[in-house]
């Protein structure tokens, strides 16, 4: 599941304040400003308005006097207090979520990383059988690499899938 929020997160500080930046001025796609609200990516975005809003007071601060600009630089400074307490309010919610994920889980008699680890195992079981040839090669291609053989079990399961597919029993 790459989503938006993947390549929000690859982003380089740059690129991903540009992004904070268009948002601010309700520019950013929409893709952008759902990825910058999704939680691996809600503290740097948190981190970013801080420091814009850091940015433009001490801009303030240095042009007294430049009234039309002070009023501008003053708006775009709401807006992006703003986005700061919408940052905050999106991270309490995902630390909510975070808090329910771990309840639900003790109530189940687990943890979350157990059950993350199953999430995982199930995965990795469902891609392995989908790609069962590709994953056989991989196996005996690894275990040479590191200069062991396969477990005899494991073995004689690839030559049994192998002779399957050979004699037409099996769909490849």
């Amino acid at each position: 599941m790459n989503g938006p929020e993947h390549l929000m997160a690859g982003k380089s500080e740059e690129q991903f304040r540009k992004v904070v930046e268009a948002d601010v001025r309700n520019r950013a796609h929409d893709w952008e400003v759902k990825a910058l609200r999704h939680r691996l990516n809600a503290g740097r975005w948190l981190f970013e308005l801080q420091l814009i809003a850091s940015d433009i007071r001490s801009q303030v601060d240095a042009r007294q006097g430049d009234n039309e600009w002070q009023g501008r630089a003053l708006a775009k400074l709401r807006r992006v207090r703003g986005r700061i307490v919408e940052a905050r309010a999106v991270i309490a919610r995902h630390k909510e979520e975070n808090r329910e994920e771990q309840r639900a889980a003790i109530r189940a008699g687990t943890t979350v990383d157990q059950k993350r680890e199953r999430a995982y195992d199930a995965a990795c079981k469902r891609l392995a059988s989908a790609h069962l040839d590709e994953f056989n090669q991989l196996l005996i291609e690894t275990h040479a690499t590191e200069g062991v053989s396969l477990p005899d079990s494991l073995a004689r399961g690839i030559a049994r899938r192998a002779g399957a597919i050979a004699d037409g029993r099996v769909d490849s």
